[in-house]
């Protein structure tokens, strides 16, 4: 018996039933009520009951939508019944035979419930539909639902779900190749900033100038020079528009950091080369334009190179001289 025969027969009942007093009537009518209301909850077709208790049909998006074929099924009390050719037109309904009701899979697995909540669009599908008459109508069918906003919605979602699936990757992957791109971007940045003061200590030119702002002519070599470089160059010109005010890396800060890692990468490879070698320290002290003292100190060594003529290895012998950088000088007795 489905829900609209139980309501007949429940207005049939009332009505044969006399009325011996308002306190009977209203006992009899909270029992029919309570009677109706438990029967609605194992018919869905028309009511807003979740049909979490459904267990023929899908449970989640990761089970296959239910469609079961048999010869014939159930017809309702307009003599109308559901047809297994249905699922080749509308590969995403589904049918459970607890119910003898039609669900939309899309809808159920991957719809948005913002858009799923507005009641300007049938939920029907959604908690089971078996108004077989109305099944091709205009404006409850299934062509009227696969034309909403939802399940539009929800069918893209299902397509990439299916798409991720089969390449085998989920949200976390996603995010992070998504992670490693922008990793990758910025080491570019970070290699293309770092090359340029490189260039700039190599030239020995200064990297700074008097005004640095945006609004003046000429804001140093450093920037100038990534400005230059970003007429022709993506990486320079996403330096300076397209990076985050937080972490541009063109503060005098930064600057600084990265000049004095560069200075110990030098520092770590003249270690390399004079192993094994005799060397000697200079040391000579000279006033800068701030009026500090610096101490330069260099070092000294004899290179020893081999080399193979006739089977015979020759060796030559050649001065050479690293530079290992400047001292402050703040005090100049015996105790420092």
């Amino acid at each position: 018996m489905d829900e609209n025969s139980f309501n007949v027969f429940v207005d049939e009942q009332q009505q044969q039933q006399p009325i011996s007093s308002d306190s009977s009537t209203n006992k009899h009518q909270e029992q029919i009520h309570s009677s109706s209301s438990e029967s609605s909850l194992l018919l869905s077709s028309s009511s807003n009951t979740p049909v979490s208790n459904v267990i023929d049909i899908s449970r989640s998006a990761g089970e296959l939508p239910a469609k079961p074929i048999r010869s014939s099924y159930p017809s309702n009390k307009d003599k109308r019944s559901f047809h297994s050719q249905w699922y080749s037109r509308f590969t995403w309904l589904e049918y459970s035979e607890l119910t003898d009701s039609a669900y939309c899979y899309y809808c159920r697995h991957f719809s948005t419930g913002i858009i799923l909540n507005n009641r300007n669009q049938s939920d029907a599908f959604v908690r089971g539909f078996s108004s077989w008459k109305n099944a091709f109508s205009s404006k409850q069918g299934f062509l009227s639902r696969q034309n909403t906003q939802c399940h539009k919605i929800a069918e893209i979602n299902y397509k990439q779900y299916v798409a991720r699936t089969k390449s085998s990757t989920n949200v976390l992957q996603v995010i992070d190749k998504s992670r490693n791109e922008l990793v990758k971007r910025n080491r570019e940045k970070l290699i293309k900033i770092v090359s340029t003061l490189h260039l700039c200590g190599r030239q020995m030119i200064a990297t700074r100038g008097h005004e640095e702002g945006e609004s003046s002519l000429n804001r140093g070599n450093f920037i100038e020079l990534l400005r230059w470089a970003s007429s022709t160059d993506p990486v320079a010109l996403s330096i300076l528009e397209d990076s985050d005010r937080n972490a541009t890396y063109l503060s005098l800060c930064i600057q600084n950091e990265l000049i004095s890692l560069l200075a110990n990468q030098i520092q770590q490879q003249i270690s390399e080369k004079i192993k094994g070698c005799v060397f000697a320290l200079m040391a000579d002290e000279s006033r800068d334009v701030s009026g500090c003292e610096q101490l330069s100190v260099v070092i000294r060594i004899i290179d020893r190179k081999v080399e193979t003529n006739n089977d015979r290895n020759q060796y030559s012998s050649l001065f050479k001289e690293y530079f290992l950088g400047f001292v402050k000088l703040d005090q100049f007795d015996a105790e420092r």
